[in-house]
């Protein structure tokens, strides 16, 4: 039976369940956001607030669907609606005494059509968990952080001790009011949730795990044992081994981004709060937002017809430079494919897709790259044919082998700066699975900021994202960059770069093996480089002799 507090309403083509009180809801469109502020939208919902009689509510409204979907069907027919899962969820909380915003009306329209809404009341002077503990993650002593473990323990041991399965656990889901002392925490956003028998062993370590992987990496391994005591407390157990627990934890956080780095990355190829897409006259057009797609069209089409500053012609692609309101903008055009390189094309696999993908997946990671702005696939009866990848360019940057040659001609000064940077940035890649296979120091920009060096990886179309980098790889990259640096780099600063990057790569149990392989790799090899002059190449004996002892 529905409860007094709530009644049931038809009105503008959606059935109601709303809050005594607040029936004059019922009469307002949100389906179109104009009546709300502070909007956020994207292809599902529509959500912001609005004002009504002298309370502030938050509002969502999901969209109606354009198209029959048989995967959201089906899964409406064994969830329900998304909106009325999550005032089920909200109800079932508040008899349970957990806190979370009250729920005050939804409304849902008829079922193949996904159009609902869903209204709570604002808790004020409320903000997200995630932003309040990054603003204090910078506290030395950690007293900040210390504060936040008590209520998000509690909030978690009781969430489990109701048999709640919150699948989308995460510090932005949960929001924190009070002050000091009285720090209370609110569950949001329950539509993914469900109601196991037992939220015990894996299931609840995992659902702790999410939590902590969104506070990381602000959250250490003493933070997760004081959370995960001050559970068991809570929770009026003593059933969890702490150092086992804190190991799956940690295993786990470490799945959970990788699968979110993914995740960012395949963005760059959706409709997102960064990225577009626009498919028109046999063109797919993938661009960041603020990016004006008249404009890069015509672009696209001054670099077919050969305009631009040339930079760079092979069998492979052409690059060159225009302008974009002062702007350096760099086009790189793939237009004669292979009936290969066709095929790779229209999988997705293309030089120009895996360019764009490793330009978002490098910045996800945090590593330096030419902005990127679009990419562009012409296809003629469905075949991809030319292939463009639009980027800021490197300017003021320069190549790792002509900044050497610059830098350091007459002077030494901030040459361990710079091989200590590069060593870090190499290191982290291969660390976090990434591989380059042109690891030239053409295919490195470099550009002094300050006391530092900003490095930056071009030619983005080697690039490949893996669950780890091996010896082989590791040792192909090393030489790859000992036989493309000028002997200005020698043999004492190669001696001090291989030692930090092993410390940056973890690598340290591979000295030898990584050693010996680089050592194969470059035996009786010359070094070439490129000048501002054209390519220079120098005898490489002396410096192998040096560093590796024999000949």
């Amino acid at each position: 039976m529905m409860e007094e507090t709530f009644r049931k309403y038809e009105s503008g083509g959606l059935k109601w369940i709303v809050r005594e009180g607040y029936r004059d809801l019922i009469n307002i469109d949100f389906t179109d956001g104009s009546v709300l502020k502070n909007v956020d939208e994207n292809n599902v919902r529509i959500r912001g607030f609005v004002e009504f009689k002298g309370e502030r509510l938050f509002v969502k409204a999901f969209k109606e669907r354009d198209r029959f979907s048989p995967l959201l069907t089906l899964k409406g027919l064994i969830f329900g609606h998304g909106a009325k899962r999550e005032f089920d969820a909200s109800r079932y909380l508040a008899g349970k005494g957990i806190d979370t915003p009250e729920v005050i009306a939804v409304g849902l329209g008829p079922f193949l059509r996904s159009r609902a809404v869903i209204i709570f009341r604002v808790l004020d002077n409320a903000s997200r968990l995630d932003e309040v503990f990054r603003d204090l993650s910078d506290d030395p002593q950690g007293s900040g952080r210390e504060r936040l473990i008590g209520p998000l323990s509690e909030i978690t041991a009781r969430l489990h001790a109701a048999s709640f399965h919150h699948r989308d656990y995460h510090a932005g889901n949960l929001l924190i009011k009070g002050g000091g002392k009285k720090d209370k925490l609110y569950v949001i956003d329950l539509h993914r949730s469900s109601f196991p028998r037992g939220m015990r062993g894996k299931r609840a370590l995992k659902n702790i795990a999410a939590v902590c992987h969104s506070l990381s990496p602000g959250l250490d391994d003493g933070d997760i044992r004081e959370l995960l005591k001050r559970y068991e407390e809570a929770r009026g157990e003593n059933s969890l081994e702490i150092e086992g627990a804190l190991k799956f934890i940690k295993e786990r956080i470490s799945k959970m981004e990788g699968v979110r780095l993914k995740s960012r990355t395949r963005r760059c190829f959706k409709n997102s709060s960064e990225f577009s897409v626009e498919k028109k006259g046999g063109r797919t057009v993938y661009l960041m937002r603020g990016v004006c797609v008249d404009k890069l069209m015509g672009t696209i089409g001054e670099f077919s017809e050969g305009g631009g500053i040339m930079l760079k012609e092979d069998r492979k692609a052409r690059v060159a430079l225009f302008k974009w309101d002062g702007v350096d903008v760099c086009v790189k055009g793939y237009e004669t494919l292979s009936i290969k390189e066709k095929i790779w094309a229209a999988v997705g696999r293309s030089r120009g897709h895996v360019s764009w993908r490793s330009a978002r997946g490098l910045a996800v990671r945090g590593f330096n790259t030419p902005l990127p702005l679009a990419l562009v696939i012409v296809r003629r009866f469905f075949v991809p044919g030319k292939i463009y990848f639009v980027t800021e360019s490197l300017r003021p940057a320069r190549e790792l082998d002509r900044f050497i040659l610059n830098a350091f001609k007459e002077s030494q000064n901030g040459k361990e700066g710079l091989l200590a940077g590069l060593a870090g940035v190499i290191g982290s890649l291969h660390r976090m699975g990434i591989y380059h296979r042109d690891l030239k120091g053409t295919n490195i920009g470099v550009k002094k900021e300050g006391g530092g060096y900003i490095f930056s990886l071009i030619d983005l179309d080697d690039v490949s994202f893996t669950s780890g980098v091996n010896v082989r790889r590791r040792a192909r990259n090393l030489s790859q960059l000992y036989l493309s640096t000028p002997k200005v780099i020698g043999a004492k600063d190669r001696k001090s770069f291989f030692e930090r990057y092993l410390d940056a790569a973890e690598g340290a149990a591979e000295r030898e093996r990584i050693k010996r392989e680089v050592k194969k790799i470059v035996r009786g090899e010359e070094l070439l480089f490129v000048s501002d002059k054209g390519d220079v190449i120098e005898d490489g004996e002396d410096l192998f002799s040096e560093l590796f002892g024999d000949r």
